[in-house]
């Protein structure tokens, strides 16, 4: 897996006018992203103003019978963190801490329906790392 290296990869959108940063290569976030086991929808990537990644599709869902009953919109994040996210532990642990993320480690989120999430997240997130893509959730 790669280290993050903390810096911002160019990317423009609509020509050279609209130049942008994002926090990760879009070439190989679009190659890494995954196709399949539902996720059938197309991928389509944005990079906001201040450098965060957006990446949406749709999930083909099945009922309980194995048949297709609709889509589910799915949406990516991926965003450069802005603090060390650090937490304390308690019980046998106590006084000591755990920490989630470091400052300007690239973080990963999924926004999808409740009962879909789990598997989606899983889904995205390992295809992602197994791409050699250095994010953490």
């Amino acid at each position: 897996m790669r280290t993050i290296d903390c810096h911002w990869y160019k990317t423009y959108v609509e020509g050279e006018e609209n130049e942008a940063r994002a926090c990760v290569n879009i070439d190989d976030l679009s190659a890494a992203l995954p196709h399949g086991s539902g996720i059938d929808g197309d991928w389509y990537i944005f990079v906001a103003k201040n450098g965060n990644v957006h990446a949406r599709t749709e999930y083909h869902r099945m009922n309980e019978h194995g048949s297709y009953c609709g889509w589910i919109p799915v949406n990516v994040i991926l965003r450069r963190a802005t603090r060390d996210n650090v937490r304390e532990l308690c019980g046998p642990c106590a006084g000591q801490t755990q920490t989630l993320w470091r400052k300007g480690d690239v973080v990963f989120s999924l926004r999808a329906r409740a009962e879909d999430a789990d598997y989606l997240h899983e889904t995205v997130f390992y295809a992602l790392k197994d791409a050699g893509l250095a994010i953490v959730c």
